[in-house]
């Protein structure tokens, strides 16, 4: 957890400033988004421990990054003593603890990120996508054998049992066959049965096959058609890892950055390899990086950040084009920032303390979010999406092609017999033949 850091000073803390002027420092941006909260209770401390305070137009516009050997923004404006507070959500980190002070964190938060919103489900192709590529291959195969067996038994059926060997015979039987499999695929009987019994058990098999897995896809597809399902969301940084697409962008320095470039979790060292090449250069502005969201990047941030900016972002829009993640990558802690060693931060985090406890800061937090709610077609909750419908797969249907191989079982003992009958009446009319030839 995140603690401030202790002063080391022979003095006493001081309680009162009695009206002593400090500066402030926060990004340009911060006005437009945290400020009612951040500075109403920045009035009450300061009326509490008598000081006033100023803002000059911000210097810093970024929360603060470690640059050829120097810090930046809010960061850089404390180290440097431009300024004698920071107003802004500071995330801690060691690298900053080394050069700043913290006063006690007043509210907490987790940190996700935002990404593109899902689309709306693309149709073409659907017909295909009902079924997962492994079931359309095994029901293409099961057709196949069908045909095949069926071949094999009706064509030893008419050449070997009813001696028919006229010109084509071989032909008219593959044709016929593959054109009975075709009927029975697409929901229509066949003009003409074989007269194998090998054949038509066969057959039968792979007709109760086509009518069970037909009946079962065409009232899939009639579920999915009439549901307009949007895109499966992104909801961990796996999941984005898995695609490849889009860049995994955060502030530069900010605690996240080091929490995955130190981490064991294979999963956020790859997140950090990927923002390390992307984030070089100079750190974008807070509300660039929703403009690289919307080109289909995703942003690392605290998550009540990025769901206000995702509504600030979309006002005068028909459709959100954002979605904030519910992966709680690490715990954010938010307080004040403070030049190092600075008298403030015992009178401060005292008070700080106390506002939490006796649930001031929360009442401003509930009074202040409430007004940029439903203003914007973005929720401030998460997006949802309806995920029910998944494509059937072998576990769903398997117990069809089941029934084709009990099928091809019983067709196959059926061939041998016929083969056997066959074998018997050949061997009848050549001992017939023989007899006759002898008287």
């Amino acid at each position: 957890m995140f603690f401030s850091a202790t002063i080391t000073c022979s003095k006493k803390p001081t309680w009162k400033f009695n009206g002593r002027s400090f500066k402030i420092t926060y990004p340009h941006w911060f006005e437009k988004a945290f400020t009612l909260v951040s500075l109403e209770l920045l009035d009450v401390l300061a009326e509490d421990a008598e000081f006033r305070y100023t803002a000059p137009h911000p210097l810093g516009v970024t929360f603060g990054s470690y640059e050829n050997g120097s810090w930046t923004g809010v960061v850089g404006d404390l180290e440097k003593r431009i300024r004698d507070i920071g107003v802004t959500v500071l995330s801690w980190n060691e690298a900053r603890q080394e050069v700043i002070d913290y006063t006690r964190y007043f509210s907490t938060d987790y940190v996700t990120f935002v990404g593109p919103a899902p689309r709306a489900e693309r149709r073409f192709g659907t017909l295909i996508q009902l079924f997962q590529a492994k079931l359309w291959l095994l029901y293409i195969f099961a057709g196949i054998s069908s045909a095949f067996v069926t071949s094999l038994t009706w064509w030893f059926y008419r050449v070997k049992i009813e001696r028919d060997t006229s010109e084509g015979i071989i032909k008219i039987i593959l044709c016929e066959t593959l054109w009975i499999s075709m009927q029975a695929g697409v929901w229509q009987g066949a003009e003409r049965l074989p007269k194998a019994h090998g054949a038509r058990i066969t057959l039968t098999s792979w007709w109760m096959v086509c009518l069970i897995v037909l009946n079962v896809y065409c009232g899939n597809i009639r579920a999915f058609l009439s549901i307009n399902m949007p895109e499966k969301p992104l909801n961990t940084i796996e999941e984005i890892l898995k695609t490849g697409e889009g860049k995994l962008l955060a502030i530069p320095g900010a605690s996240v950055v080091s929490l995955m470039e130190t981490s064991t979790n294979e999963v956020y060292r790859e997140a950090w390899r990927i923002h390390a090449k992307y984030n070089q250069g100079p750190a974008l502005q807070f509300l660039h990086y929703f403009e690289e969201v919307k080109k289909g990047n995703y942003f690392l941030g605290t998550g009540s950040t990025l769901r206000y900016f995702s509504q600030l972002c979309a006002t005068n829009i028909s459709e959100c084009p954002f979605h904030v993640s519910t992966e709680p990558i690490k715990l954010d802690f938010m307080g004040f920032g403070l030049q190092k060693g600075s008298p403030l931060e015992y009178a401060l985090s005292e008070r700080i303390v106390w506002l939490v406890q006796t649930g001031f800061v929360l009442r401003w937090y509930q009074k202040h979010t409430n007004l940029f709610k439903l203003q914007s077609p973005c929720a401030f909750a998460n997006t949802k999406s309806n995920d029910n419908l998944v494509p059937l797969s072998l576990h769903d249907l398997g117990v069809t092609f089941l029934i084709l191989l009990s099928g091809l079982v019983v067709a196959t003992v059926t061939f041998i017999f016929e083969f056997l009958i066959c074998r018997s009446k050949i061997s009848s009319f050549f001992r017939q033949a023989t007899l006759i030839h002898s008287t």
